[in-house]
């Protein structure tokens, strides 16, 4: 009899051991559900588009996490480490949804180390962003709260004991590993859920909408730290991060050709659109460097990476020559990256300098600004004409971002050293702000620009976001009376917060409102109308400059965003664009200004985007470039065009493609296209666009300009 007691005594401990543990990963569930359906409901306006595989972790999570519960043997130390654990989550999610709130995406773990500079700089503006944190703020303290006090209620005793510990650690393992099984029945291809696990190549607001932030935070963390590659990231980085040589222009012709003739079959004209009439090129050689030797390189290395990159642009023909080479070869060159610039900002009114320069000149009326956040990437794609790494793994070198890191390549094809070598030009750089954020005072020179930054060659009357008319007047009389210049800006004035703590809006507020008088706008609109009339007025005293100097018509300036103004919310945003946005295209359909004062309007319709600018120029002005080592495409030329996006989609003639969603919304003559035409033409687009952008890391991961621009520097 005694031994039976003995035996329900264990029974009775063992049972509600469990059920204590089971209680404290209630609590943990409840606060990752909760957070998780906040962040996925921010991320996609809303949940008509939900997917439960952001869930399908969270369990093994809150079970292994239970097993912090119980440390010691009073009601306080046993409730210490697990409280600490719940903390130390909700400062994880407040963090992400106050990041989203500023910057309209997640941060990657790459992405912390930047923490807190960005405090430092952003913390002003913050406070918006952290008063739309309270209402989860205060619903974690509720779950938290509420669940720790129902287990205080009910349990005299809190502790845990080893074995339930190793018993929860085994249940997540074994939870973790069902979550695995599962997991294909989202499908297997590389924009699944599935892939989102075992690729490192996809971008980290794409996985946590398919995994969720927590999951993918994790993973994040395992690459980041541990750059251990597994079996089926080596599977995944095949289908991302592969050169496939394949040409799509070939099979546009063909489907160009059968669009004609089903057409005419139809009883249907298609019109050419009319071109500008110019001769016809003397030269129509591609644009590349003759004497490269890729052949020799791959034979004498030793460097996958640098074979597989020798062996693709072996097969690359580059982009030929054509009308509009050397347009511009006379010429000199303005070329501005601006903070948070977009065609929202143009108002015939309020901006008519802005206005004129972006109906006059080379128009763009299919330019995308591929890119939603962190001035850096936009930056590094306007000026090198390479696709930044915007991958999970995107953590090479001690900076954030490709262009702070390329600072240690060696980097022929920038702007300051092309026009200086080739145009005998003076190439200046600017910005005004302090050249150490983001290592601009490494990566800016290494173009072969002589800078000047905040506090570093001039100064201004505000800190942050300081005047751009103010760095224009003290940086036009460096270069303006040089026989030929090159002038690189990064502007400053247009970024968020647009709200009067923003000293460019407390400048600009009552000449905005007194200019747009009558129109109904909300105050975030009309504050970063209020910050673009800062570059408004820098651009007109450049303008003026130019004009008083007699060089306005030999001068060429070339504006485009960063990225688009993500600080904008969207009420703000459809106000001012006058519609609705559309979330997934339209909302990167941007403005890219190249204006000469001297020439009549030419409009080109043909999809665009960041990349395809640098080597555009470098067309116009006649400069030797090879074409096959950059992603982007001249417009004007007969090569392959698309805007792409960050994320790998994609926009042509013929197809909006999402990448994220594998969907594609098929436009303009592709009615004409058979499903298998248009599955062909999808295959060998998605392959052309995957490929650049590995193209891209591989040459900025090999240093390869040096390789075989340099050789004799590498032996």
């Amino acid at each position: 009899m005694k031994a039976k007691n003995k035996g329900e005594n264990i029974f009775h401990i063992h049972r509600s051991q469990l059920r204590l543990l089971l209680g404290y990963a209630a609590v943990l569930l409840a606060l990752l559900l909760f957070a998780e359906l906040y962040l996925y409901g921010l991320m996609h306006r809303g949940f008509s588009d939900f997917r439960p595989w952001i869930l399908l972790f969270l369990p093994s999570f809150a079970l292994a996490g239970a097993a912090l519960g119980g440390f010691g043997h009073t009601k306080k130390s046993a409730l210490l480490p697990f409280g600490l654990a719940a903390a130390v989550l909700c400062v994880f999610y407040l963090s992400q949804i106050i990041y989203f709130e500023i910057f309209g995406s997640v941060y990657s773990v790459s992405m912390m180390g930047m923490g807190g500079t960005a405090v430092v700089n952003f913390g002003w503006g913050m406070m918006g962003s952290v008063a739309k944190a309270i209402p989860p703020l205060a619903a974690f303290l509720l779950i938290a709260a509420g669940g720790l006090f129902r287990l205080l209620k009910a349990n005299t005793d809190l502790h845990l004991s080893g074995m339930v510990r190793v018993v929860s650690l085994t249940g997540a393992a074994a939870l973790a590993a069902l979550a695995l099984v599962i997991l294909p029945l989202g499908g297997t291809k590389e924009q699944s859920p599935y892939a989102a696990v075992f690729s490192t190549m996809m971008d980290s607001d794409t996985a946590a909408s398919k995994i969720g932030v927590l999951t993918n935070s994790l993973l994040e963390a395992r690459a980041y730290f541990f750059r251990n590659i597994t079996e089926m990231d080596a599977v995944y980085a095949q289908e991302s991060d592969v050169l496939d040589s394949e040409d799509p222009s070939e099979l546009i012709d063909d489907l160009e050709d059968a669009i004609e003739d089903d057409a005419a079959l139809a009883g249907i004209s298609l019109e050419d659109e009319e071109e500008e009439d110019l001769p016809a090129p003397a030269d129509t050689s591609p644009n590349i460097i003759k004497d490269l030797d890729f052949q020799a390189l791959m034979d004498s290395s030793d460097d996958s990476d640098i074979d597989e990159l020798c062996d693709y642009l072996l097969q690359q023909g580059g982009t030929a020559k054509n009308e509009y080479t050397g347009l511009f070869a006379d010429k000199n060159l303005i070329y501005i990256c601006a903070e948070s610039f977009s065609g929202l900002a143009i108002d015939p009114v309020l901006t008519p300098t802005l206005y004129r320069m972006a109906n006059g000149g080379i128009v763009l009326d299919n330019y995308y600004n591929s890119f939603k956040n962190t001035t850096t990437n936009g930056e590094y794609a306007l000026v090198t004409g390479l696709w930044p790494d915007v991958s999970r793994e995107a953590k090479r070198g001690t900076a954030v971002g490709s262009f702070p890191q390329s600072a240690s390549n060696y980097m022929p094809m920038g702007l300051g050293t092309l026009f200086r070598d080739q145009k005998g030009a003076v190439a200046r750089g600017y910005h005004n702000y302090l050249g150490s954020y983001y290592h601009r005072d490494r990566s800016l020179p290494n173009l072969g620009l002589e800078c000047k930054f905040m506090n570093d060659g001039m100064h201004f009357t505000t800190g942050w976001p300081a005047s751009d008319l103010e760095m224009l007047q003290q940086s036009v009389d460096d270069y303006i009376n040089e026989d030929r210049f090159v002038a690189y800006y990064m502007t400053f004035s247009g970024h968020g917060p647009y709200a009067d703590t923003n000293c460019m809006v407390q400048r600009n507020i009552e000449e905005t409102e007194a200019a747009l008088e009558g129109r109904e706008l909300s105050d975030t609109a009309l504050s970063y109308l209020a910050c673009n009339l800062e570059l408004e007025k820098a651009m007109a005293y450049l303008l003026g400059r130019l004009q008083e100097a007699g060089r306005l018509d030999d001068t060429v300036i070339v504006l485009a965003g960063d990225h688009y103004p993500y600080y904008l919310d969207g009420d703000s945003r459809d106000e001012l664009a006058g519609h609705p946005v559309e979330m997934t295209f339209e909302l990167y359909k941007s403005t890219c200004i190249l204006y000469n004062s001297a020439m009549e309007p030419v409009h080109v319709d043909i999809p665009c985007c960041n990349v395809d600018i640098l080597p555009t120029v470098l067309n116009l002005f006649g400069i030797e470039y090879d074409s096959r080592m950059l992603a982007g495409t001249d417009i004007f030329s007969d090569g392959t065009h698309a805007a792409v996006l960050y994320n790998k989609s994609f926009i042509t003639d013929w197809v909006c493609y999402d990448y994220s969603m594998d969907t594609a919304d098929w436009i303009g003559d592709s009615r004409f296209l058979s499903d298998e035409e248009k599955a062909d033409y999808l295959d060998t687009m998605l392959s052309w666009v995957k490929s650049r952008y590995a193209m891209s890391l591989k040459i900025a991961d090999t240093d390869f300009y040096r390789w075989i621009l340099k050789p004799d520097t590498n032996r």
